[in-house]
């Protein structure tokens, strides 16, 4: 059977209280492309349909990388075999130390991005098919999602559970870390995960992952993008925009508008 998702990816999931998701990050997202890799990494992890998920074993990202052996020597950079390749550090050290949440590599699969997102991982991918620019706003359902995001405590050493933080963060000062809190929330800043070519941003705390931002793109201090929302060209971003808004080429939003959406 052809394996051909709307959507994949391999990336590196955190954990928090109870094994709870906490993020994703996809170094590499694929949107109706590279099925050749889809299909072994799906004949691995047993993926047959649908929307899924899975975390990634040793065993499994070799027996992908062995499947797809005839492109390791074709001259040609092949970023998804990159992508796993790497992930097999996350596999053998899924804890960095104990002051930092625990890791784990994951592969999710998504059939049709018509319909709502399974979990976490799901969620996470459509916000990186968004501000990667392989989709537009509103191009695919984010329906309950914000339900399924839990809130995170953003830090410069990497997200981490709100029901531990006070205990991690004595840990890591204790460590000599003087960690940096961005924001607590359930979305992450576009920039951590997502820094799409020929963009400026003046002041990443304003940008949500999940922010789609054209080429040639400037958002100044003041401006803001939120998730599933963005320019599609050339544009200076002074103002807000929310929510399911989309910014036409050549469109300036001033300092101090804000172009309401819909959640």
């Amino acid at each position: 059977m052809a394996i051909e998702p709307a959507a994949y990816a391999v990336g590196i999931a955190h954990l928090g209280t109870s094994d709870k998701v906490l993020d994703t990050w996809y170094p590499v997202v694929n949107h109706k492309e590279n099925f050749r890799t889809a299909e072994a990494l799906a004949e691995a992890v047993g993926y047959s349909g649908g929307s899924q998920s899975y975390t990634l074993s040793r065993r499994h990202i070799e027996a992908t990388l062995e499947r797809l052996a005839p492109l390791l020597n074709d001259g040609k950079r092949h970023a998804n075999v990159e992508a796993l390749r790497a992930l097999l550090d996350v596999v053998d050290s899924p804890q960095l130390n104990p002051a930092r949440s625990t890791r784990k590599a994951v592969a999710c699969f998504i059939e049709r991005l018509d319909t709502k997102p399974a979990d976490v991982h799901d969620a996470y991918l459509r916000l990186h098919l968004l501000s990667s620019r392989k989709v537009k706003p509103r191009g695919l359902s984010l329906d309950g999602m914000i339900p399924l995001l839990p809130i995170v405590v953003w830090t410069s050493e990497g997200p981490y559970d709100p029901e531990v933080w006070p205990e991690q963060s004595l840990r890591l000062k204790v460590a000599g870390t003087n960690p940096k809190v961005y924001a607590v929330d359930k979305f992450p800043r576009m920039v951590d995960y997502v820094i799409p070519s020929g963009v400026r941003i003046a002041d990443a705390d304003r940008v949500r992952l999940g922010a789609h931002l054209g080429e040639g793109t400037t958002v100044m201090h003041e401006g803001f993008c939120n998730f599933n929302a963005g320019t599609v060209g050339t544009s200076m971003v002074e103002g807000r925009i929310s929510q399911g808004v989309v910014v036409g080429d050549g469109s300036d939003v001033g300092g101090g508008a804000s172009i309401m959406g819909t959640l």
